[in-house]
């Protein structure tokens, strides 16, 4: 999906319902400008195959544009860009064209600059929502 962060954009960010943290390229914090803070204590993220990153030793703060506030762990890498899409996926499911996408199609490769976790998603969806009101409405039929 691609989004504002801290008032600045737009930037690809894919929301990771088996992340427990969130991430931000180092990249990216440095063209925002983003205060950068060391951790506490590093931590080590294990990937597909059981590989492990180098120790995470920094942190910022990002802003989306409903003023949601998370902390994101600085990466050299979140992952290999994204295969492009072509006009052909609309041909092969129909159903896509009435649907409103946040990147257009057809779209080159894309690289991804935040990645977001789930405890994270939770308050992008829920911070500013009263607790009786649903974020998304499902229809039967």
């Amino acid at each position: 999906m691609t989004t504002n962060i801290n008032r600045k954009g737009p930037f690809n960010i894919v929301l990771d319902e088996c992340a427990g943290r969130s991430y931000i390229l180092n990249e990216i914090a440095t063209r925002l400008n983003l205060t950068i803070e060391k951790r506490k204590e590093p931590i080590m993220v294990n990937s597909f195959g059981n590989i492990y990153s180098k120790p995470i030793t920094t942190k910022t703060e990002l802003q989306f544009e409903n003023g949601v506030k998370i902390e994101a762990n600085l990466v050299e890498t979140i992952c290999d860009p994204l295969p492009p899409v072509s006009n052909k996926i609309l041909r092969l499911w129909p159903d896509l064209n009435s649907k409103k996408f946040t990147s257009p199609i057809p779209r080159g490769p894309t690289s991804i600059d935040a990645l977001i976790g789930i405890k994270d998603q939770y308050k992008l969806l829920y911070q500013n929502t009263k607790k009786t009101e649903p974020i998304i409405k499902l229809e039967n039929g």
